[in-house]
């Protein structure tokens, strides 16, 4: 796995930004990803081909997908499911998904913070069903809702308020 480190203004002239998984299922925890740039998908992550990683106590800003990009800190496609626990959320952006674009697979989300992301939160694709719990999602800028596209998210326990596009 991947702990207690901090990537910064790493860059990707596609994807993953900092880092780009496939097929893997890590655990990166106590990390800080800051102002990194993928020119198309996830600014800091991007991961496919099944990769299911436990994201845990991570903190996310200022990272960018820059050019028509997906997922301004995360990009998930291709069944990647992964499970992101107790991270914070702020100053992403991207065309679509502020902080993360899921093509599809089950991502859960549990005790995350997301604010100030543009456009909205998140951008979930037709194959996507989305899981957060006690997970604040506020004050997100753009035109999109801080949920958008249409795969399925299911919400207990969220605080959404405040979002420039909507709330949902």
């Amino acid at each position: 796995g991947v702990a207690g480190i901090t990537i910064r203004k790493a860059y990707a002239s596609i994807s993953g930004g900092a880092l780009n998984l496939a097929n893997a299922s890590i655990t990166v925890e106590n990390c800080i990803f800051a102002d990194n740039i993928a020119w198309n998908y996830g600014g800091a992550i991007f991961a496919d081909d099944w990769s299911n990683p436990v994201i845990r106590n991570c903190k996310f800003s200022g990272n960018s997908a820059a050019y028509y990009g997906q997922g301004g800190a995360l990009y998930f496609d291709q069944n990647s499911s992964p499970v992101i626990e107790g991270c914070t959320f702020w100053n992403n952006t991207a065309d679509q998904g502020g902080a993360a674009y899921f093509v599809d697979g089950s991502p859960s989300i549990t005790q995350s913070t997301f604010f100030n992301n543009l456009p909205g939160v998140f951008y979930l694709g037709a194959g996507c069903s989305l899981t957060a719990e006690k997970t604040i999602l506020a004050y997100n800028r753009g035109p999109a809702a801080a949920v958008a596209g249409p795969g399925l998210a299911t919400l207990a326990c969220c605080d959404i308020s405040g979002n420039h596009g909507g709330d949902w």
